[in-house]
């Protein structure tokens, strides 16, 4: 039976409403939704039946539906919470009056931490949240202020759910498209999308239009197709529409989550990662994604319609983005967008400015020590302008700007080992003062001089340390990629260690870490480390494949072995013995292996190759298989069989489990514990549809199942 699929049929706009009635008629009980402000129709049909209504007369095109998916990723429960943009509750400003779509999952109707005040689902029968993603950007926009879970940023707005993601959190971009014009006919101020697909789609992009030209704001999730490096466009649809406010994660550091989408239609950020909030059953959890992210941008935007009614959807997209902290470079840029809004600088100020001015010191590593040179940036904002900054160590001024940014290169190898109080005083244009005091713990510095990073090890290497005067070291620990080699004293504030690259066996060029620790009579410890590149050579074994079920007497094993030096020998083993070794040679290198006296199951084929200069490598190690033989005694390979058949078979190998495959189906399991012989008994008459069998024996030795099998045709004879 073909499978049937999800299209969409965009109809011509002149006369689209009557050529959807007729289509409801010809296509009945195969149409899923029909819109009533846009010329497109929603199907269920073979791909057979798709082809052929293409071309008719009043249809544009017919193209499959796409499917977004939820925007998140979980955390372990106890995480610390993010509790949403700073600043965003203002002078009682609580979101009344706006009207905000949730287009997701549905919402829990019956948590007592929210309030929903209608709905409708493309998906099912209710808007009953029946995943959690949508509950839980709900709680982030609306949560109740009731003293119990968690407050959201815009607790007085009214919260619609639009279900049109599933219970896994899939939905298809036809349901979003109907939720956008249901939003547009109920006259919603707001839409959060919490999702997001890979695909443009025609349908989904004249949704998107037709809601934000009917006044609506749309906010979507940027998505979690990002990279650690966070390169490349990643943005997802319908956040990549330029009618939408696109919304990037960032962490409790205020930096970009690795995970969180990247590319010039970035808008805006917040944030996004181990934010606790609703979840179903009244329940609550942390969850991290730009699907977190998007309702705090949701909520702002909300607090901002409620205390300024008249601003248009354009008016408050372009105050939220105006209304920033900027996190990446000056101006809009792929990771931020314009950076993180905050109540704050967003919101119209309704009482007398008194409050200070909020500070966050940030390039400090959370809970950890830190030594050498560290650079500072300070973080200060408020409604009112910023007159003033200064930066105090254990209350000594070391720097004050009237301008931003406000960044301090912090040399610790010049203070004592220990706690230092940093102290960071801001002044607004108000005359409050806003103060934010940290204790560091600085350790002593750690100088690798030798080798220099990025160098290319050869044979024996020689690694000097020195350490910062603030502190006595008396010994140090040598390391090797996390692996101690050696201890020794220290004179003079440095230490020399000696390291043998001649150990390191990988092929081809590999980068290691050295890592020298020094320690204080008090225990304190500094750690240093450099990155050096050790250059082997190349040999790699290209035949047999990983995999391989290897047969018969003997198996030739192809190797390939090339360095600068020239290659002096190669040697070529068998679960570490010896099987061959040739020397000098051109390319390739090859064995001759007897699979004679060696036992069925897995085994590893390594092969390491030497220079003149003493240098050497191993090879990826090459998992194969020494197949069972199989002597198939009866019937003959190609037999003309009717009726009941034994089937015997003897092994080569001692073998604790045979099972035969007629035609890919178990007929039966036998257990020689030994060489056999075993049989079994065929019957071709349950098999009168077909004209050959393919027998096909599985079997067990040395406790492992040998993928090997040996295959006979026979061929069905219905006249015997």
């Amino acid at each position: 039976m073909e499978e049937i699929k999800r299209y969409i049929i965009r109809l011509k706009h002149r006369g689209w409403r009557k050529k959807a009635k007729l289509l409801n008629r010809s296509l009945a009980g195969k149409i899923i939704h029909t819109y009533e402000t846009l010329p497109y129709l929603v199907v269920a049909l073979s791909s057979e039946e798709a082809n052929s209504i293409r071309g008719e007369d009043g249809l544009v095109e017919i193209f499959e539906d796409g499917l977004a998916t939820t925007q998140e990723q979980q955390v372990p429960w106890g995480v610390s919470v993010i509790k949403g943009s700073k600043g965003a509750t203002q002078s009682g400003i609580r979101g009344e009056g706006v009207r905000v779509g949730i287009l997701d999952t549905g919402i829990d109707l019956n948590h007592p931490d929210l309030r929903v005040a209608g709905g409708i689902t493309f998906v099912g029968n209710s808007f009953q949240d029946d995943n959690g993603h949508g509950t839980h950007v709900a709680g982030i926009i609306a949560a109740q202020d009731n003293d119990q879970g968690v407050v959201g940023v815009a607790p007085g707005v009214e919260l619609f759910a639009i279900k049109a993601l599933n219970s896994a959190g899939n939905g298809w971009y036809s349901d979003i498209a109907a939720g956008l014009e249901w939003a547009v006919k109920n006259k919603l101020d707001i839409i959060n999308l919490s999702l997001g697909g890979n695909q443009d789609n025609a349908l989904l992009r004249a949704a998107v239009k037709k809601a934000a030209n009917a006044g609506i704001l749309l906010v979507a999730a940027a998505g979690n197709s990002g990279n650690e490096e966070g390169s490349g466009d990643t943005v997802l649809f319908p956040a990549k529409y330029p009618e939408v406010i696109a919304v990037a994660a960032i962490d409790r550091q205020w930096q970009r989550a690795a995970f969180s989408s990247t590319g010039p239609q970035v808008e805006l950020a917040a944030p996004g990662v181990e934010i606790l909030s609703t979840n179903l059953w009244g329940g609550y959890r942390t969850m991290s994604g730009t699907s977190m992210a998007t309702p705090h941008i949701t909520g702002l935007a909300a607090l901002l319609k409620s205390a300024l009614p008249q601003l248009t959807a354009p008016e408050l997209r372009r105050r939220l983005g105006e209304g920033v902290i900027d996190l990446g470079p000056k101006g809009r840029d792929s990771w931020y967008g314009y950076g993180l809004p905050t109540g704050g600088l967003v919101l119209p100020q309704t009482q007398p400015d008194n409050t200070p001015p909020q500070l966050y010191l940030m390039g400090l590593p959370p809970g950890e020590p830190v030594s050498g040179e560290v650079n500072l940036e300070i973080l200060a904002f408020d409604p009112s302008r910023i007159k003033e900054v200064q930066l105090l160590i254990d209350q000594i001024p070391v720097a004050k700007w009237t301008t931003a940014p406000y960044r301090y290169a912090w040399d610790t190898r010049k203070v004592p080992v220990g706690e230092h109080q940093l102290t960071v005083y801001a002044l607004d244009g108000m005359g409050n003062l806003g103060e934010l005091r940290q204790i560091v713990k600085v350790v002593p510095t750690v100088t690798i001089l030798e080798p220099p990073a990025g160098t290319v090890a050869r044979h024996q290497v020689r690694v000097r340390a020195v350490f910062s005067p603030n502190a006595v070291i008396e010994g140090a620990e040598f390391y090797v990629d996390g692996i101690k080699r050696e201890e020794a004293r220290v004179t003079a504030n440095e230490v020399e260690f000696s390291w043998d690259s001649g150990e390191v066996s990988q092929s081809g060029l590999s980068v290691h870490t050295l890592k020298i620790i020094g320690i204080t009579a008090t225990g304190m410890t500094g750690t240093g480390s450099v990155q050096v590149k050790v250059r082997n050579p190349v040999v790699q074994i290209y035949a047999p494949a990983a995999g391989s079920v290897l047969g018969g007497d003997t198996v030739d094993v192809f190797v390939q072995a090339s360095d600068q030096e020239g290659i002096e020998r190669v040697e070529m083993f068998w679960d570490e013995e010896l099987i061959g070794s040739i020397a000098g040679g051109t390319q390739p290198y090859r064995f001759a292996l007897s699979l004679k006296e060696k036992r069925a199951g897995s085994h590893i084929l390594k092969a390491i190759a030497y220079t003149p200069g003493g240098r050497r490598a191993i090879s990826p190690a090459v998992k194969v298989q020494k197949g069972v033989e199989i002597l198939w005694l009866s019937p003959i390979p190609g037999t003309r069989i009717w009726g009941k058949k034994e089937v015997k078979v003897r092994f080569g190998d001692p073998v604790s489990r045979a099972e035969l495959l007629v035609n890919d189906q178990r007929l039966g399991i036998r257990y020689p514990n030994g060489t056999g012989p075993v049989s079994w008994t065929l019957d071709a008459t349950a098999y009168p549809d077909l004209t050959v069998l393919v027998l096909k024996v599985l079997v067990l030795a040395a406790e492992e199942r040998i993928i090997s099998s040996m295959i006979v045709p026979l061929t069905v004879d219905s006249q015997a």
